[in-house]
């Protein structure tokens, strides 16, 4: 009887990460069990956030730009990876660790940067789940993330309508005064704004805002003021947001005063004042509205991916503005999923939360 054959010879496989979904941490939480991208310096934050959005001003704005000029405001933010349904968490997370830092040093157990902000999402889950807002990290309300970013966090935050994005100006002068906003928005399979009624909801954190203006116009001079020129060529300027609290790599921005965290409230200096609609008042944006809103665009962050995305604001504001139900196939799989009452509809179609730091007119 002849031999067996000799068995296969074995493949190269790496163990795949195992993902613990309960593993405790000395804050009583969830501890990610993903690997969390390296920590990038200063001047990498900057050069991946301009590079990105240069070459999109390259791909959709009109070129020459005839008098015109290409304004790119940007907040080097941190990226972080979700691990489970934790948009929403984690994007709170990438706000904080930019806007109030020294509450995540107020987290750590250990000297790793690393652990910091993974105890820093943790402790975000763990509050959310003491106060009932969620299972497995999901958040589907607004309103409830709004509140997360106050108690948990210790920022301010506005629970607000989707309507406040009507006007471009407004956003830029949001973000130019300390400002970064949370926005919900059903996702496509490249984690681009997509329409499907809230099946694919997803939380992003809007870390900035890209807009061709006239030559001289105003907001141009106050972003000039306010904020740090990174580069600048053939009709196009890149200025970096700040709290004023932070230390920039020497040499990459000009000398000059930055606004104290006090100065960063919610008083604007320039054009219309600044929005503050009612969230009961929901998003009912007409068409007009978006056609002026289809040459800005916003650079985002969100927990898919550690790349910078840009996205085209009417995109963004067409998918939050529809997000109705929350996918079927996710309930009927798993019934534990926590929404509020009226379900998404109610806790996140038209809805966006802003987050700051606290000033002494907010606490």
């Amino acid at each position: 009887m002849p031999a067996p054959p000799p068995p296969p010879p074995m493949m190269n496989v790496q163990p795949r990460t195992s993902v613990t979904v309960d593993s405790p941490t000395s804050t009583g939480g969830y501890k990610p069990a993903v690997v969390q991208p390296k920590p990038l310096s200063q001047e990498e934050l900057m050069e991946k956030s301009i590079a990105t959005a240069e070459r999109h001003i390259r791909k959709w704005l009109r070129s020459p730009l005839d008098g015109r000029v290409a304004v790119t405001l940007v907040w080097l933010v941190q990226p972080l990876l979700q691990d489970g349904p934790m948009c929403g968490l984690v994007a709170l997370s990438m706000a904080a660790l930019r806007l109030v830092p020294e509450w995540i040093g107020s987290l750590e157990t250990s000297t790793s940067e690393q652990d910091s902000i993974d105890e820093g999402t943790a402790a975000i889950l763990a509050a959310a789940r003491e106060r009932g807002f969620t299972n497995h990290g999901e958040m589907f309300s607004a309103r409830w993330l709004a509140e997360l970013a106050e108690q948990c966090c210790g920022l301010h935050a506005e629970y607000c309508s989707v309507d406040c994005l009507k006007e471009a100006d407004t956003l830029t002068q949001r973000l130019c005064h300390g400002h970064l906003l949370l926005v919900p928005f059903d996702t496509d399979k490249n984690h681009t704004p997509f329409c499907s009624h809230g099946h694919k909801a997803h939380w992003a954190l809007i870390t900035g805002v890209v807009q061709s203006h006239s030559t001289g116009c105003s907001l141009v001079d106050a972003v000039s003021r306010r904020c740090s020129l990174a580069a600048s060529s053939d009709g196009i300027r890149h200025y970096i947001a700040s709290t004023g609290t932070e230390t920039y790599p020497s040499g990459t921005y000009p000398s000059g005063t930055y606004p104290s965290a006090d100065a960063l409230g919610t008083d604007a200096v320039i054009g219309s004042p600044l929005c503050s609609c009612a969230a009961e008042d929901r998003g009912d944006l007409e068409e007009e509205e978006f056609k002026r809103m289809n040459e800005v665009y916003v650079t985002a962050r969100q927990g898919k991916t550690a790349r910078v995305a840009v996205w085209r604001l009417s995109d963004l504001a067409k998918s939050n503005a529809q997000l109705q139900e929350i996918c079927p196939t996710l309930i009927a799989t798993d019934s534990s999923y926590i929404a509020p009452e009226g379900g998404l509809s109610a806790g996140l179609c038209g809805q966006v939360v802003w987050v700051s730091r606290r000033t002494t007119s907010t606490r």
